[in-house]
């Protein structure tokens, strides 16, 4: 550092700093301690209502053993079942079934 110049952090005012921090500190802790909003719940954490229609893996299952049987009837392997894709429609029909709508957007 050269003789007489001042450094950067030397220059800035430290009251403004120490209220911004302060201020962004209390604005994160307010963000993270309010309440969770229920439609953010509904839409975000994949858990059907209990008050969604019932699941019908019956249903499900006998569109996979048709699907698959006219796969194999073309000539094409059969679909193997991902329990993870499975849970991910499941939810989504149920949603669909409670709100009366048919989309995937």
């Amino acid at each position: 550092m050269r003789a007489g110049s001042r450094s950067c952090l030397a220059r800035t005012p430290v009251v403004p700093v120490v209220l911004a921090l302060t201020l962004a500190l209390a604005a994160a802790g307010a963000l993270l301690s309010a309440p969770e909003r229920s439609s953010a719940a509904v839409i975000g954490n994949c858990i059907p209502g209990s008050d969604w229609p019932a699941e019908r893996p019956d249903l499900a299952s006998q569109v996979v053993a048709l699907v698959n049987q006219h796969r194999t009837g073309m000539g094409l392997v059969p679909l193997n079942v991902s329990p993870t894709l499975t849970a991910s429609a499941v939810w989504k029909s149920r949603h669909m079934a409670q709100y009366g709508y048919m989309a995937h957007a």
